[in-house]
């Protein structure tokens, strides 16, 4: 399944989600002037290793792109992706920022 295709951006929530079974996946987000930060993703055990996880961390860049944001990744698995695609987002990290090691 094209997971990316399933996400719903819940701005009152200030999540990316994706719902599964009645499952909810989900990345928050906290948008600045010039940035926005991931500080948090859930994907429940019960639908995790699908994709899904990768699909709200896409889905996440393609916003801050089109928004014409700037990234700071503080959730672990957000800045793993980050760092794994530095070649598609490594444009979008906030300057200063750094992605771990």
């Amino acid at each position: 399944m094209n997971w990316i295709d399933q996400v719903v951006n819940n701005e009152g929530e200030h999540r990316f989600e994706i719902t599964v079974d009645d499952q909810t996946s989900f990345a928050e987000y906290l948008l600045r002037k010039d940035f926005v930060v991931y500080p948090h993703t859930v994907v429940p055990k019960a639908i995790g290793g699908n994709g899904i996880g990768e699909a709200l961390a896409t889905y996440a860049m393609n916003y801050a792109r089109e928004q014409g944001l700037k990234v700071k990744p503080y959730c672990p698995f957000i800045a793993k992706f980050m760092k794994d695609n530095l070649n598609l987002y490594g444009d979008l990290l906030a300057d200063g920022f750094r992605l771990p090691s």
